[in-house]
């Protein structure tokens, strides 16, 4: 079964962050296909992903949606989760002063009009 998009807001305040499995290949992944991206089987299964990982790569959002504005510029990174599958959020906290977080540490804190919002750990 596929994911709405009301799916999500509840589970993130259940502390869930929902995706899919593939049952063929055993790959996760967050956004809702009919087909595993990787090696295109039909076999795939609701689960709740990690809600921890590592930064990979990010960069500086500096032209942000209106409802946004407030929070420039702010981070958009690169996740690999625990289990490997990658997904993209935007950073609570950084600061300048952090230097390069590549590598860093990080975990869900909330799911907001930007969509996911991890912090560093």
């Amino acid at each position: 079964m596929m994911h709405s998009v009301r799916d999500y807001a509840p589970a993130l305040k259940r502390g869930e962050l929902l995706g899919y499995h593939c049952q063929s290949c055993g790959r996760e992944w967050l956004t809702s296909l009919n087909v595993c991206p990787f090696c295109s089987s039909s076999k795939i299964e609701d689960v709740s992903l990690p809600k921890k990982g590592k930064i990979l790569a990010y960069t500086f959002q500096n032209v942000v949606p209106e409802q946004l504005q407030s929070k420039a510029p702010y981070v958009i990174a690169v996740i690999e989760l625990t289990d490997k599958s990658r997904i993209q959020a935007r950073i609570e906290d950084y600061m300048p002063s952090m230097g390069n977080i590549i590598g860093r540490e990080v975990g869900i804190l909330r799911g907001d009009e930007s969509g996911l919002v991890f912090r560093l750990s």
